[in-house]
């Protein structure tokens, strides 16, 4: 089914495959969209919504999108929220092409096959925001200042040898013909060496030395559960205590069932509650190799008898 654009603004789940060009004047005050649960395929059947100067909200979830794009220049100019949850992408690149929408600022992006083939959410959610610079929010929870630094810098020494790689190419027709090809899946990897430097064999990234000092191991245990495995995260010593907790609440949501989470670092048999959330981590004394404790139950309640 192809839909009238008139018909556009909460249209959803009635099997439409493409929008048609139409004339934008004439719908040029309309601010949301609802195309959730139909059968669009591409980014094109949906590309001439971009046409609406005020569209500032647009939600296409499931959606069986398979491309994010090529988004047309100077298109979707108000766009701030887009909705792309239980969809079929299955290559980063194509999250990449978000990237052109100037003003997005909010994305749902859950349950698309692209997602699973990264070890865990954390690490597709630092891929999502390191190739889309302007979000401010990621399924519903808020991109920070850190985490888009460190989001920035582990995209950038993840694919920094494919990097080296290419600088190495001597014939200046091939070498930029690399150049097209690499930055064509991997976006914003020339901006981001600009923030950060050039990556290096080895440690892969080039940074200050305060930088590499700041980065910690820290190992994360959860009595909550008995016998659960020990995980390793590696996090800026600079981190505050709300990141930490927002970081550590995806980690075990599943587990929790939302509740709010309480941490505290072991040091030998004692336990040192961290509860002050405008800290950074390394008030507490937080080193290299600690252990952090997160639990969710309440404590019981201790009266005198």
């Amino acid at each position: 089914m192809t839909v009238p654009p008139n018909f556009l603004q909460g249209f959803h789940q009635n099997n439409i495959v493409s929008i048609p060009e139409f004339e934008s004047s004439k719908l040029a005050a309309i601010t949301e969209i609802d195309l959730d649960g139909n059968k669009l395929t591409h980014w094109t059947e949906v590309q001439s919504l971009g046409n609406l100067p005020q569209l500032q909200h647009l939600r296409l979830n499931g959606n069986k999108l398979e491309t994010l794009g090529p988004v047309t220049p100077g298109s979707f100019p108000k766009l701030a929220t887009l909705q792309l949850t239980d969809n079929c992408v299955t290559n980063w690149k194509e999250v990449g092409h978000l990237d052109a929408l100037s003003s997005l600022s909010q994305l749902r992006f859950r349950n698309n096959p692209v997602i699973a083939s990264c070890k865990d959410e954390e690490i597709a959610r630092q891929l999502t925001v390191a190739r889309i610079s302007s979000l401010a929010s990621l399924n519903g929870t808020l991109v920070n200042q850190s985490e888009r630094r460190w989001a920035e810098i582990d995209y950038l020494k993840t694919y920094g040898q494919k990097w080296i790689e290419i600088s190495k190419i001597e014939q200046a027709e091939e070498k930029d013909e690399a150049l097209r090809s690499f930055l064509a899946d991997f976006n914003r990897y020339d901006t981001i060496v600009k923030m950060f430097g050039e990556p290096e064999p080895g440690d892969g990234a080039k940074v200050d030395t305060s930088l590499k000092a700041s980065l910690l191991r820290i190992k994360i245990r959860t009595p909550e559960i008995i016998g659960s495995a020990e995980t390793v995260k590696k996090i800026p010593g600079s981190m505050n205590v709300r990141a930490l907790r927002a970081l550590l609440q995806r980690l075990y949501k599943s587990k929790s069932g939302g509740s709010k989470i309480r941490i505290s670092l072991l040091t030998g048999d004692q336990e040192v509650v961290i509860d002050n959330d405008m800290r950074e981590i390394s008030f507490y004394s937080v080193s290299d190799g600690d252990v952090i404790l997160v639990r969710w139950s309440e404590p019981p309640i201790v009266t005198d008898l």
